[in-house]
């Protein structure tokens, strides 16, 4: 018996757990180890003079984060280019790396964040 879904899914791993997504954690991985992704990050920092956008800390540990969350987009990629592989269609799929969608946050903030309340810093 477990004292909730979050728990049980915790124990139970693969195509059994209520959270499995397919097996995509992998790809999800390599798409943020790209080189594309790290130029888009680094973009974010520069556009935005490496400066947190919600309380101005300036350098430091920053995160690039995606206004419109990389989960939705990953969403959208499955849902419209169903016949190529995630990570190839992530690679061309010009949303993921539109840099309008991308705000330098600090640790703190982005950690603050939860379900991407980012309206409210911007």
């Amino acid at each position: 018996m477990f004292c909730s879904k979050i728990c049980y899914g915790m124990s139970v791993r693969g195509a059994n757990s209520p959270v499995w997504k397919g097996g995509v954690t992998p790809v999800l991985i390599a798409i943020r180890k790209s080189l594309q992704y790290r130029t888009w990050r680094n973009v974010v920092f520069k556009r935005d003079n490496f400066t947190c956008k919600k309380c101005g800390q300036k350098g430091g540990d920053l995160e690039a984060h995606h206004k419109k969350s990389f989960s939705k987009i990953i969403q959208e990629i499955k849902e419209k280019m169903p016949l190529l592989d995630l990570y190839d269609a992530a690679m061309v799929f010009a949303e993921m790396w539109d840099t309008n969608n991308g705000v330098t946050l600090c640790i703190k903030c982005h950690d603050k964040k939860g379900t991407h309340a980012y309206k409210q810093i911007l």
